[in-house]
């Protein structure tokens, strides 16, 4: 038996993960963009790949991670 979610707790996720997404791109769009104005190429261009590299691995891990819980979940 699955217990349903309100729906007003659904929207509440939805508006976390939209809001929680745009913050960090903003943020990362500004960083990129004050290391570009200080003349900081190298630098720039090292956080820039840093972040989508890290971030592509933290997703792959976390989709990993949540097949597993919900694998196990259906085997008990």
């Amino acid at each position: 038996m699955s217990a349903q979610r309100p729906p007003h707790l659904k929207l509440s996720s939805i508006c976390l993960v939209v809001l929680g997404g745009y913050t960090t791109y903003s943020t990362f769009a500004a960083d990129t963009h004050g290391l570009i104005l200080a003349l900081q190429f190298g630098p720039s261009a090292i956080y820039g790949l840093a972040t989508v590299v890290i971030g592509a691995a933290a997703s792959i891990a976390g989709i990993a991670l949540g097949s597993a819980i919900s694998t196990q979940g259906k085997a008990e």
